[in-house]
């Protein structure tokens, strides 16, 4: 048996794959966003069937994104300031997030 060697053994390309980052687009809300009604909408996109948790002090929420990468969800207000968090979670237990501060008046000013 004979072996040949090759002069570049990469030359068809790597070895490996790239590893794949974790991508979260947060589209609502606003960061400081100030508002007069008692939900507000939280959307935004990542990779298609992550489990999704948007949470605050008073709520949890878990949902899947959805072939497209995309989640929204209607998320319940407490009076005064909400720090909402958004937290994507994929297959090996990486994770990313993002985090809006949201205020809520009952009184329209």
């Amino acid at each position: 048996i004979q072996y040949s060697l090759s002069q570049n053994p990469f030359a068809s390309g790597p070895v490996t794959t790239l590893p794949k980052t974790l991508r979260l687009e947060l589209q609502q809300p606003d960061n400081d966003l100030f508002s007069n009604q008692s939900s507000i909408i939280v959307s935004g996109k990542t990779s298609p069937f992550l489990d999704v948790l948007i949470y605050s002090d008073s709520q949890n929420i878990v949902l899947k994104s959805k072939t497209d990468g995309s989640f929204s969800t209607v998320f319940s207000l407490d009076e005064g300031v909400n720090i909402i968090t958004v937290v994507i979670f994929d297959i090996t237990g990486d994770q990313k997030s993002d985090t809006r501060t949201v205020y809520y008046s009952k009184e329209k000013i």
